[in-house]
C-alpha cells in the first residue's frame, strides 16, 4: 500500500510540473503544431520530388532521344521542361539531373538509341573524339556548345555574386528562413535563437556519422570564413576602388 501510494503522489508531481512548465497557450500550441506539421511535410515532398528527378529525368531523356534520333539536345530540354514543369519538377531542379550524355554530346550514340547507331566495328583504333570531330551530323549548334561548356566565371563581380548566392542558400539550409539579417537586426536574438530548435531537430535524427562528418565540415567552413573576413579588412587598405 505504502509503494501504491507514494507512486501516485510522483505522478500527480510530475503532471503538476508538466503544466507550470508549459508556458504557450492552447492557441498558441495549436498554431505552433500545424506550422510544424506543414513545414515537415513540405520537407518530406520536396526530398521526395529530389528523388524520383534524379531516377527520372534521364530515363526521359533517353526515352525522347530513342523515340525521336532527330532532336538536339536543347530541342530534348525544351520538350521535357515543358512537359513536367512545373506541375511535376521546378525547372532548376529538372536541370540539375540532366543524363550524362547531355553534358556530353560526344557519347550521345553510345548503348541508347538502339542497333542503328552502333559503332561500326571496322573503326579499329579510332577514338569516339576523333570518329565524332569527323561526322558533321554530331556538330553543336552554338546554342548547343554554350550550353555544354559554359564559360567560367572569372571576374570579380560574377564571384562574389556565386558566392552571395552560395551563403544565402546555406544561411537558408541552416535556419529555414529566406531572408539574411540586415545590419539593423539582432542577429542573435532575431535569427539565431528562434531557429536553434528546427536545427535541433534535425540533429536528433540524424545518425551519428552524419553529425561527426556535418562537425567537420562546419569545422572546416568556420576556419575558411574566418581567414576570408581577414582578406576583406585587408583588401579594405588594399582594394583598387580605393
Amino acid at each position: 500500500m505504502m509503494k501504491k501510494s507514494k507512486l501516485k503522489d510522483i505522478k500527480k508531481t510530475e503532471l503538476i510540473m508538466e503544466i507550470q512548465l508549459e508556458t504557450k497557450t492552447f492557441n498558441q500550441l495549436v498554431i505552433e503544431v500545424k506550422g510544424k506539421i506543414e513545414a515537415e511535410l513540405k520537407e518530406s515532398v520536396a526530398a521526395i520530388k529530389e528523388h524520383t528527378a534524379e531516377e527520372y529525368i534521364p530515363r526521359l531523356c533517353n526515352a525522347l532521344k530513342k523515340e525521336n534520333p532527330e532532336l538536339t539536345i536543347t530541342q530534348i530540354k525544351v520538350k521535357v521542361e515543358k512537359t513536367v514543369c512545373p506541375d511535376i519538377w521546378r525547372a532548376n531542379t529538372v536541370r540539375t539531373y540532366w543524363p550524362q550524355w547531355m553534358k556530353d554530346p560526344h557519347r550521345v550514340d553510345i548503348g541508347i538509341l538502339g542497333d542503328q547507331n552502333r559503332i561500326p566495328k571496322n573503326l579499329g583504333k579510332k577514338t569516339l573524339l576523333e570518329t565524332d570531330s569527323d561526322n558533321p551530323a554530331l556538330s553543336w549548334t552554338p546554342e548547343e556548345y554554350e550550353e555544354t561548356h559554359p564559360t567560367k566565371e572569372t571576374t570579380p563581380f560574377q564571384s562574389l555574386g556565386e558566392i552571395n548566392r552560395a551563403i544565402a542558400r546555406l544561411w537558408e539550409t541552416l535556419t529555414g528562413e529566406k531572408n539574411m539579417p540586415t545590419s539593423e537586426d539582432d542577429v542573435k536574438k532575431d535569427h539565431l535563437m528562434p531557429t536553434r530548435d528546427r536545427f535541433s531537430d534535425v540533429m536528433n535524427g540524424s545518425s551519428k556519422v552524419e553529425r561527426d562528418f556535418l562537425f567537420n565540415w562546419m569545422t572546416w567552413l568556420e576556419m575558411l570564413i574566418k581567414d576570408r573576413i581577414a582578406l576583406i579588412e585587408k583588401a579594405d587598405k588594399t582594394a583598387y576602388d580605393r
